[in-house]
């Protein structure tokens, strides 16, 4: 008789969590292997992610993917890859569809209601807690490994001359997402008292490009001068300043969709071996998230 994880208790995953032991594993291995009727799952990304997933392939199966660097690398994107990579690592070999959002409203609404089970970028720690039907794997991004910059129209007369002092930048009009709440609380706690809410990534950047905002919070790029390139725009970091997010961020599962637990047990397995073998640091630093250009930057936290 094949047993179901589906119809386990859910305290036998958590506790691999909190403390692994060959038994676990042993079963964990036997849970995964022992289900062949399965169907095909579906998670969450953004659009414009998805679309720079597909360029940043060029082609390639992203399971075979060791070099996560290149023009469309970002870390956001790469976090997809890393998603499947783990998924396929923790066992999964059914088929994984993307469904592609434009808003982060929306993403959230998907996941809670079980439409579907995943979604294929972290999320912050506290974000996924404020959703009781939401289940969170193991960090990917540990607290404090979050920085972020300012970043400005490349035409800025504030990356023309010398470091503006923190008065000045707190005077910045800085565009955000009230539901990103650990960038909005951090605008909040810095003293930035010129917020600007939308709810969408590309309507950021334009307001940034059309002077209606001075400046977003992005993480840095791995391009040479560390601009972000989007939507046409070009946007560079006020060099010299770096902020910390500080919160870890994790993948993110629907405890309403079917196969969660399943989902949920081979990301788990899956980043514990990515984080082993260093493929995670690796794929941030190549994409310019863990940023040793600004090591010496001015870090300016809550």
């Amino acid at each position: 008789m094949k047993t179901n994880p589906c119809k386990l208790p859910l305290w036998i995953f958590w506790q691999g969590r909190k403390k692994t032991n060959k038994a676990l594993v042993a079963l964990a291995l036997f849970l995964v292997s022992s289900i062949s009727d399965a169907a095909a799952i579906k998670v969450v990304v953004p659009s414009d992610v998805y679309q720079d997933y597909l360029l940043f392939l060029a082609g390639r199966d992203p399971v075979s993917i060791q070099d996560f660097s290149g023009a469309h690398s970002r870390r956001d994107v790469v976090e997809v890859a890393l998603f499947i990579q783990a998924l396929r690592l923790g066992g999964w070999k059914e088929p994984i569809y993307f469904s592609k959002v434009d808003s982060y409203q929306r993403t959230m609404r998907l996941l809670t209601h079980g439409d579907v089970v995943a979604s294929a970028t972290t999320m912050f720690t506290r974000d996924i807690s404020a959703h009781p039907n939401l289940l969170e794997t193991q960090p990917v991004v540990e607290k404090g490994q979050f920085e972020v910059g300012l970043y400005l129209k490349d035409s800025s007369p504030l990356l023309q001359g010398a470091t503006p002092t923190l008065s000045q930048i707190k005077r910045l009009k800085v565009v955000s997402n009230k539901q990103w709440s650990v960038d909005w609380s951090t605008l909040e706690q810095l003293g930035f008292n010129h917020r600007i809410h939308t709810t969408k990534w590309q309507s950021q950047v334009k307001m940034v490009d059309i002077g209606r905002a001075d400046a977003l919070l992005a993480p840095f790029q791995a391009s040479d001068d560390m601009s972000l390139q989007a939507f046409g725009v070009s946007l560079k970091p006020l060099p010299g300043i770096k902020l910390a997010l500080q919160d870890s961020r994790r993948f993110v599962i629907s405890r309403s969709a079917i196969d969660n637990r399943r989902v949920f047990l081979a990301l788990e397995m899956g980043l514990t071996e990515l984080k082993r073998q260093g493929v995670i640091t690796q794929a941030y630093q190549q994409s310019g998230f863990l940023q040793s250009k600004v090591a010496d930057w001015q870090l300016i936290t809550p």
